[in-house]
């Protein structure tokens, strides 16, 4: 088969499972298993079904949405010829974010969205697009937050005018905007289980008390900041 079969126009995640050497030395294998069984049971596809007039309807063809998985990065991507790839792509990092809020002791994710080129072969894995979504993760994210250039949220168009869409994303004060699982987290209509928000702030009061470093304070100040601005309606 031609090298061209296997490289495509993509939009790709990347995103990093923060903390997770404390996670690999406290948690249970079945826990940690269980991390990375989300993303098939609920990530994927809750982010490919939309449920309309009581039907599931496919937003993307099945096994459309990629995944790469190795320790604590996770890559997602999704070639741009879908019409609802970027659309998919967020839900799917935007869920995958609450699924981690709602466990009993909270993981957070940090990340970047980009778009390029991705050679994709069995094991081989690489390109423009996971290029730029990684330096976006380690370079410029910072924070429990998975950020998009805003000039690839502001090119995508939403063919399709699905109203889910504008409400994935958030502008942040930088010049990014960033995935708004926050919104899904704490919205009343999603699934019952998640943790209330008495319990996440319990959570992030219980890091800010147990590290002295600022660089990590900062990590759960910002998730602090963020729970304000939705329960307050900024």
């Amino acid at each position: 088969m031609s090298t061209e079969n296997y490289i495509q126009d993509c939009y790709v995640a990347f995103m990093d499972i923060l903390g997770f050497k404390d996670i690999i030395f406290k948690k249970t294998k079945d826990y940690i298993i269980d991390i990375f069984k989300e993303i098939d049971a609920k990530v994927i596809r809750t982010s490919i079904f939309q449920r309309k007039e009581g039907m599931e309807i496919p937003l993307i063809p099945q096994n459309c949405l990629h995944k790469k998985i190795m320790s604590d990065s996770i890559v997602l991507f999704i070639s741009k010829e879908h019409s609802n790839s970027l659309l998919v792509l967020l839900l799917a990092c935007t869920v995958f974010q609450s699924e981690m809020l709602s466990l009993c002791d909270p993981v957070l994710l940090r990340g970047g969205i980009s778009e390029g080129y991705m050679y994709n072969c069995g094991d081989v894995l690489f390109g423009e697009g996971l290029t730029n979504a990684y330096l976006l993760e380690s370079k410029y994210a910072k924070y429990p937050r998975i950020i998009i250039p805003k000039s690839v949220c502001d090119s995508y168009t939403n063919p399709n005018n699905i109203p889910a869409y504008n409400y994935l994303f958030k502008a942040e004060d930088d010049e990014y905007y960033s995935t708004d699982y926050m919104r899904f987290y704490l919205n009343p209509s999603v699934p019952k289980g998640f943790i209330p928000e008495t319990k996440l702030n319990e959570f992030i009061d219980k890091c800010l008390n147990q590290y002295s470093d600022a660089s990590i304070k900062e990590k759960y100040l910002y998730l602090q900041n963020e729970i304000l601005k939705h329960t307050q309606g900024e």
